[in-house]
């Protein structure tokens, strides 16, 4: 209802709106059907598509894409233009994304929405909570893609895993279970959500119970506070037994990474942002790495290439373990 992707996919959600814009152009031109009642359906999807579009009309990769479009790459139908403005966030309640806007043209989305389209949930990831950050045209912290869909399950199963992107993973388990290359089961929920202004920007927290399946029982909270091109995330649970926890941040691979203690300096020029550990944790750096895979990104279907991975691993009872990680652009 808010024009957001039922799927929980961005290219699929951009492909979809192409169709339509084409059948809209085909029925009007020729007098054949008044679309007004479509058109202010899809221009909701169009606006959802400008909040998490930055720079010449490129998107994150989130949920599957297997690259295709409604005519060709580089052509589209003719479709409204949606104008932004950057000095505010928007919220899109039912898709569950918070798009937060700073000064330079920065870009940061949270995912708070659900799994994907039930029963099966096929082109959604296991993302709750995950953020994605980047600066007019340059990407900072990325949804690592897709990849490929046949051929490749251990790869398949990576890239739609939760390890694959900047969220915490609990006992080195998805926040649900995958049955096969596309189908999930036990979808997670998410709660508790909530926004609000302050001072010097926006604050805004959830919740999901991905983990509540578990023997011992684990819920997962985000709070992000922004404010001055500085992110502030503190990542909390509850729930009972004791478990190990794995925070994880990934680079675009052309990033440069350079450790000062706690501190991480990332250089994607012409941007340079700095992400720190503020508990007294440390970073982790992995890149490339294939037993077990972490730290790949898929710029394009059946595309892959290695990237850094910042992790950090903790171990302990729920109400014993946070991370707190400020990020400055």
């Amino acid at each position: 209802d808010d024009g957001g992707p039922a799927e929980q996919s961005l290219n699929y959600h951009r492909f979809v709106l192409d169709l339509y814009w084409m059948v809209v152009g085909l029925l009007e031109k020729n007098g054949l059907y008044d679309c007004r009642v479509w058109k202010r359906r899809l221009m909701m999807g169009e606006t959802f598509m400008a909040a998490v579009t930055y720079e010449q009309g490129n998107f994150p990769a989130i949920g599957d894409s297997d690259d295709g479009h409604a005519i060709a790459p580089g052509l589209m139908p003719e479709r409204p233009t949606v104008v932004v403005d950057e000095n505010t966030y928007q919220v899109f309640p039912a898709a569950g994304y918070t798009i937060i806007r700073g000064g330079s043209k920065t870009r940061l989305i949270f995912d708070h929405g659900p799994l994907g389209m039930a029963p099966f949930y096929n082109h959604g990831h296991a993302d709750a909570l995950s953020i994605i950050l980047y600066k007019a045209e340059t990407p900072l912290l990325i949804d690592p893609g897709t990849y490929r869909y046949n051929g490749v399950p251990q790869w398949r199963r990576y890239f739609k895993s939760t390890r694959a992107h900047n969220t915490v993973t609990i006992d080195g388990l998805d926040q649900a279970v995958q049955e096969t290359g596309f189908i999930w089961s036990r979808p997670y929920s998410v709660d508790g959500y909530a926004v609000h202004e302050t001072a010097t920007g926006v604050d805004v927290q959830a919740r999901h119970n991905g983990y509540s399946r578990i023997h011992h029982p684990v819920w997962h909270k985000r709070t992000i506070s922004v404010g001055h091109n500085r992110y502030t995330i503190v990542d909390t649970f509850a729930g009972s037994g004791i478990h190990d926890y794995e925070l994880n941040f990934h680079l675009y691979p052309d990033a440069v990474v350079s450790s000062n203690g706690s501190e991480c300096v990332i250089d994607n020029s012409p941007v340079t942002c700095t992400i720190a550990l503020k508990d007294g944790s440390y970073f982790q750096h992995f890149k490339g790495q294939t037993d077990p895979i972490l730290g790949w990104f898929s710029p394009a279907y059946g595309v892959k290439r290695e990237t850094t991975v910042l992790s950090c691993r903790k171990r302990g009872r729920p109400e014993g373990v946070s991370f707190l990680t400020e990020i400055a652009v």
